[in-house]
């Protein structure tokens, strides 16, 4: 289930860099739901990357395995 407050804002106005995770079809994308997820309010351009992020998403999961 994907959260609301990621799917109802409008799609950002063309030219706009802000917030980078409102685009059209947004529902489709997982790494730009995982860039709202990291910053919400979307005023963050690279709140998610994806270098940084995985490398501490398998970190976490060594520790399990």
């Amino acid at each position: 289930m994907i959260d609301p407050d990621f799917t109802t804002p409008a799609d950002r106005p063309r030219g706009a860099t802000l917030p980078p995770w409102a685009i059209p079809n947004r529902d489709r994308h997982p790494k730009v739901y995982l860039q709202f997820l990291c910053d919400p309010t979307g005023r963050v351009p690279r709140a998610y990357v994806e270098t940084d992020g995985g490398r501490a998403a398998l970190a976490s999961t060594a520790r399990w395995a």
